[in-house]
């Protein structure tokens, strides 16, 4: 055997390892997970490769289930990864051939746009991952994007944004400021909530802020994350922690100042 046949024997032997007993997947997608479909508001269907100037899609299809065709429960999580971005979703309902079915609306970017399911274990290890789904936003230039998302099920965690002429952006008031608009409102787990202004001419102080709106049922703290992105430039991070005791509806005086930028 030469010494190259050898070292191609080692490789692979070192990635079917790595893929069975650590969680890493295949590039390609191992068969844990199918991306089935992707939607715009419009109720048009968006084949992969393909293209839309619809920015919320909707992003569904099927996973396999940790635990086993048999169970009744899922034994893990089921996340949609959008252009390098986690977000966890919940699935569904359970398929006769024992698949669960998941689906979630998310906020696609001018340009490329590249999707990926994953599916973890009860560990959090990759239990599987979809082949990768693409689609081209035929968007205009987002001159403000703000997305929140938090880390626990079934919770509300809202995001409120205030402009320069002291308008008032909510779940209550989607569209308040001009040339903007808050397309997601999640009232029951992990987010996204999706604000962005493509059209706005406002200029001066804006401010970002959150509110743990109501616990339902979930104890423990919770972990939000926003991400800002202004002019399509580089995107800044931040997180805040809230405990079960801070979710007031629509009190205030619990409210994350995430950031104030001027634009």
């Amino acid at each position: 055997m030469t010494k190259m046949l050898v070292v191609a024997v080692v490789v692979l032997f070192a990635a079917v390892l790595l893929v069975g007993c650590c969680g890493i997947p295949f590039p390609g997608g191992n068969e844990h997970a199918t991306i089935t479909g992707m939607t715009g508001r419009d109720g048009a269907a968006v084949a992969n490769g393909g293209s839309t100037t619809q920015r919320v899609q909707h992003i569904s299809g099927t996973v396999d289930n940790p635990s086993g065709t048999s169970a009744n429960t899922f034994g893990g999580k089921v996340a949609i990864v959008l252009n390098g971005d986690k977000q966890y979703v919940t699935p569904t309902s359970k398929n006769e051939d024992g698949t669960w079915d998941f689906g979630g609306d998310f906020v696609i970017r001018r340009g490329s746009n590249n999707v990926v399911v994953q599916v973890e274990d009860s560990s959090g290890s990759v239990y599987g991952q979809s082949a990768p789904f693409t689609v081209t936003g035929n968007l205009p230039t987002r001159q403000v994007e703000s997305v929140l998302t938090w880390n626990t099920d079934d919770n509300d965690v809202d995001m409120h944004i205030y402009a320069p002429g002291g308008q008032h952006t909510y779940y209550s008031s989607l569209n308040a400021i001009s040339g903007c608009n808050l397309d997601l409102d999640d009232t029951d787990g992990y987010g996204p909530e999706t604000f962005v202004c493509e059209n706005t001419t406002q200029t001066g102080q804006w401010t970002i802020k959150v509110r743990y709106y109501a616990e339902h049922g979930v104890t423990g703290p919770v972990t939000a994350t926003v991400r800002v992105t202004l002019n399509e430039g580089q995107t800044q991070t931040y997180t805040h922690s809230f405990t079960a005791d801070q979710a007031n509806a629509d009190n205030p005086d619990n409210d994350w100042t995430v950031t104030t930028f001027t634009r």
